[in-house]
């Protein structure tokens, strides 16, 4: 009767240990979860990785009849560009000017995707997912108008990306693309 009062004991004490062991491993576990999790998800955007992010012209073309400037751009970067803003300047040394170019075809674009102000955009703001310009995609026939410039001498095209975590643009300020046109 004495060993059997043993053995109960022992059996009490083993299962003690399993449940702490369990405990541990459930803890290890999670711990090696949240460290994978932690490192596999990216940090939401807080500047514009300017590095990573280049649109160039891959061609444009003056139509001086209509005053309008013909567009193909293409994102040569790592990140989806969500959209530009576009200055024209129409005096050399003038200065570069938002209100200048407004959208020719305003019913290829929703309204929400060009504003008076110079800002395009490539996506609908209210729709989800963002689509934006994607790295090594090209979108042409982009067409805006100079008619108030009466001439246009150079475009000014600064890319911004969107951040739909924050719902934030950030405007990449060293990804600024400036080329001659001299679209009389």
């Amino acid at each position: 009767m004495n060993n059997l009062r043993k053995i109960s004991k022992k059996k009490a004490l083993s299962d003690m240990v399993s449940y702490v062991v369990l405990i541990v491993i459930a803890l290890s576990i999670s711990l090696l979860v949240y460290a994978w999790l932690r490192n596999t998800i990216s940090e939401p955007l807080r500047t514009c990785p300017s590095e990573s992010v280049s649109l160039i012209v891959r061609d444009f073309a003056c139509d001086e009849g209509s005053k309008s400037i013909n567009l193909s751009l293409q994102n040569k970067g790592t990140y989806i560009i969500g959209g530009f803003y576009i200055r024209g300047e129409n005096v050399t040394g003038g200065g570069f000017n938002n209100d200048l170019l407004v959208e020719n075809h305003p019913e290829l674009r929703t309204p929400l995707q060009m504003s008076s102000r110079g800002i395009f955009y490539f996506y609908d703001i209210e729709s989800l997912p963002i689509s934006g310009l994607r790295p090594d995609f090209q979108v042409n026939d982009l067409v805006f108008d100079y008619d108030s410039a009466n001439n246009l001498v150079r475009l000014q095209i600064q890319p911004f990306i969107y951040d739909a975590r924050t719902r934030q643009n950030f405007v990449c300020e060293d990804s600024v693309v400036r080329i001659s046109v001299n679209c009389n």
